[in-house]
């Protein structure tokens, strides 16, 4: 207990051992980091000299004198603290870590079906491939066949979709369009209102569209209900640009439109390309 506690009050008072001996012990214990730091071993000097009192008890002339001396003893403690007291207890920790995770993984390996479920994380979800390059099928583009020339016919009536009457007036003005009726669809109309109107067409109609608005699926119900009229022989579908370009469109308008008519399939149905 003398040795293990206080190593400084065992070799003053109670140790019946040489200070040769005394010395060779403490190099033993700092045997570990003599040839790093050999300053922090106590040399048989100090040994000697601290054999009778340390650094902290009555204070005399000839402790005051040696006290940069008898101080070196801390070193050599605080070595002592450091390796001993928690490097060691550092690589315990570490080595009872490693210890742990070989058994729990030892364990979790030892359930049922995991070798099965370790096997399905290492297998490529695709483990197939073609014997020889695949030949892509050419894509041609459809025919304009839906695409209908302007012309100064007379219809039946001119509907406008999402155009006010007088705006329908002022188009007919621009494009030399005249019709026996005129009326307007889609916007504020409501489903019901639009419904009757397409149930009560005949002939030959020609139906004004915002070219720079895409279609939509109201105007698409409303196309298909003006088809499945008996009545109606013909519909033909106006894109009109703005009053500012005298109603000519957009090319890109254009093409959105005829697209969206080719996909209804329908020979009633044509589109006038007033580019």
């Amino acid at each position: 207990m003398v040795i293990a506690t206080d190593i400084a009050f065992g070799w003053s008072t109670t140790l019946q051992i040489s200070a040769n001996s005394f010395h060779n012990f403490l190099s033993c214990i700092g045997i570990w980091w003599a040839k790093a730091l050999p300053s922090a071993i106590p040399s048989l000097e100090l040994i000697d000299m601290s054999h009778y009192f340390r650094l902290g008890e009555n204070l005399d002339s000839s402790m005051i004198q040696n006290a940069d001396k008898l101080g070196a003893w801390w070193k050599f403690l605080a070595m002592t603290t450091l390796f001993y007291a928690i490097g060691l207890r550092l690589l315990l920790w570490l080595f009872s870590r490693h210890i742990l995770y070989q058994k729990l993984e030892k364990e979790f390996l030892g359930l049922d079906g995991i070798n099965k479920i370790l096997q399905e994380f290492d297998r490529p979800f695709v483990s197939t491939q073609a014997p020889k390059p695949e030949k892509h099928l050419d894509i041609v583009e459809p025919t304009k066949e839906r695409v209908a020339p302007k012309n100064q016919e007379h219809y039946s009536i001119i509907l406008g979709w999402n155009y006010s009457i007088d705006e329908i007036k002022l188009a007919n003005d621009a494009t030399q369009i005249t019709a026996q009726d005129i009326s307007v669809v889609g916007g504020s109309n409501s489903f019901t209102i639009d419904k009757n109107i397409a149930q009560n067409l005949s002939g030959k109609v020609i139906l004004y569209i915002k070219s720079w608005e895409p279609p939509t699926m109201d105007f698409v119900d409303f196309l298909e209900m003006v088809i499945d009229n008996q009545q109606v022989t013909k519909i033909e579908v106006y894109p009109l640009g703005t009053v500012g370009k005298y109603y000519k469109s957009n090319a890109k308008d254009i093409a959105v439109w005829e697209r969206k008519i080719d996909t209804i399939q329908s020979n009633k149905v044509w589109i006038i390309d007033n580019e």
